[in-house]
């Protein structure tokens, strides 16, 4: 065999080797990757199904099951939030945090994490700290009103209203004025003494939101610290005799019709209803005051005095009992059970300006004019 053929020989080993040893590597490789997407698979049915326990309040099961997917790929911060949620769902907060910090150690930097950390830090009854982490996820999603709306009632629960309006009013436009984040600015105006926008925004409400009695209640609440007692009494009509409302809910529609009916002269109204309400809820001591307001405005005596009797046994401390009762005497020409009633309320609270005003009036005016 000649020198060439010996080396044509030689060269075909060595290529037929190399070939071989490429398809070895190549199946290899083939299968690792097939592996990997297997267990991937295997992942995301397991966090699928924690999730799906989650949203059934199964904790401990959604627990189990996304532990099993981070075994899996321990590498997706996705699963390591979701662990945290589960945490944080079965109050275990160190657990929580070590889930949260392992996702921020894979480069997690989502809107997602810092709202988990915000929630973990409410849950920790530490709002400050819940409003740091709820305003950087609002930052990181600027459109996602979930964050916006929780970074807002952290501040307004620290009493930092002038911030939550700011965050709000940065974020109302950009999560296409969503209802939760207006109502939550209406609250911060109302808290703020300020009625007229509160009601601006009250009233975009009512005109997107149907079927929602506790915010058409709030508008009219606004309506009426706005001085628009007609308007509020037309909202109020509306939701009164609504069904499924509790006591508490009903109570409170009834007291504020009521209490705008005073205001726009329709007392004979505000006696019906009142009355027809304390029938079947006789400690109800604010109604009665505003049934011995009504009775008082249509000089309806022995009802407020009924009515004063009644209330002042549930609400003693309420010194306006005094003064009706002072008044009511004096409009009857009983100047001095009046002025004892005064001189009592002003032995105990010797400060308070109405009961000295009047007093100095009474003891000032002559027998005729007493009684003008």
């Amino acid at each position: 065999m000649n020198i060439t053929v010996q080396r044509y020989l030689c060269f075909a080993i060595v290529v037929a080797a190399a070939c071989a040893g490429c398809a070895t590597t190549g199946h290899e490789q083939s299968r690792v990757a097939a592996e990997k997407s297997w267990t991937r698979l295997r992942a995301d049915m397991k966090a699928g199904l924690a999730r799906q326990q989650f949203d059934r309040g199964e904790y401990l099961q959604a627990y189990v099951a996304i532990t099993e997917a981070t075994r899996l790929c321990p590498d997706n911060p996705a699963y390591h939030r979701f662990t945290a949620r589960c945490c944080i769902e079965r109050h275990e907060v160190p657990a929580a945090r070590i889930a949260l910090d392992r996702a921020e150690e894979l480069g997690d930097k989502s809107a997602e994490l810092a709202g988990l950390r915000g929630l973990l830090a409410e849950h920790q009854r530490r709002p400050a700290a819940a409003a740091d982490h709820y305003g950087r996820a609002a930052s990181i999603e600027p459109d996602n009103p979930d964050f916006a709306a929780a970074a807002a009632e952290c501040l307004i629960e620290l009493n930092r209203r002038d911030e939550a309006l700011t965050l709000l009013n940065r974020h109302i436009e950009l999560c296409d004025r969503d209802p939760r984040l207006l109502h939550l600015r209406a609250a911060v105006f109302d808290l703020n003494g300020q009625p007229k926008p509160a009601v601006a925004d009250y009233a975009e409400l009512y005109a997107n939101v149907s079927d929602d009695p506790a915010m058409e209640e709030r508008y009219a609440l606004a309506l009426m610290r706005a001085g628009d007692f007609r308007e509020a009494v037309s909202l109020l009509e509306g939701i009164i005799d609504r069904e499924d409302r509790d006591d508490e809910e009903s109570g409170n529609a009834i007291r504020s019709l009521a209490r705008a009916y005073n205001r726009v002269g329709r007392q004979n109204k505000s006696r019906t209803i009142l009355q027809k309400h304390l029938r079947t809820n006789p400690d109800d001591a604010q109604a009665w005051w505003l049934l011995t307001e009504a009775a008082m405005a249509d000089e309806s005596w022995r009802l407020a005095q009924s009515s004063i009797c009644k209330g002042e046994f549930l609400s003693p401390a309420r010194l306006e009992w005094s003064l009706a009762n002072a008044y009511i005497s004096w409009r009857l020409g009983q100047t001095e059970n009046a002025r004892a009633t005064l001189n009592t309320l002003l032995a105990e609270h010797p400060d308070l300006p109405e009961a000295r005003a009047f007093l100095g009036r009474l003891n000032s005016a002559s027998p005729d004019q007493s009684k003008k």
